[in-house]
């Protein structure tokens, strides 16, 4: 990942965080934050969410555990075939919301469901039903992080 995807990715984190921390709905982690799904692979999505109820008690380095969310921050080297891949273990595994965000293009494609899924660009505002009760985002938000400059 690149340096500025992975910005991009903590910004979106960081925007998450501010809504699910003083609800107290769970866990935000970021592109360390490795679990191990029930299909037996190990991912890092750039960005996760985990309500309270999927959360284990005890956390190991690679938990097994299933995010209700995920968000993947595209970056040059994704191809479409790997990205499939990544959807079909978290949708296999009970993932109910990813978002693909693509950088250069400045979309977000909001999938639920291996193959099905929003398009959203500037103007439009995204929302993370079910995954994450009432969060909602413009999509202009994500995206203000890369055009921040230094003052």
């Amino acid at each position: 990942m690149a340096w500025e995807d992975s910005n991009l990715g903590i910004w979106i984190a960081t925007l998450l965080n501010t809504y699910v921390i003083p609800r107290n709905l769970g866990k935000v982690a970021g592109e360390q934050g490795f679990v191990e799904l029930p299909v037996g692979s190990v991912r890092g999505p750039d960005v996760s969410f985990v309500s309270w109820d999927r959360l284990p008690e005890a956390l190991t380095a690679y938990p097994a555990m299933v995010p209700d969310f995920v968000v993947e921050v595209l970056s040059l080297s994704n191809t479409k075939g790997e990205m499939l891949r990544k959807r079909e273990e978290y949708f296999g595994s009970g993932v109910l919301l990813v978002w693909e965000v693509d950088p250069r293009l400045r979309i977000v494609k909001a999938f639920t469901s291996i193959d099905e899924f929003n398009s959203h660009a500037d103007g439009d505002t995204l929302d993370a039903d079910p995954a994450v009760p009432g969060f909602r985002l413009e999509v202009s938000q994500i995206f203000a992080e890369l055009d921040r400059r230094r003052p």
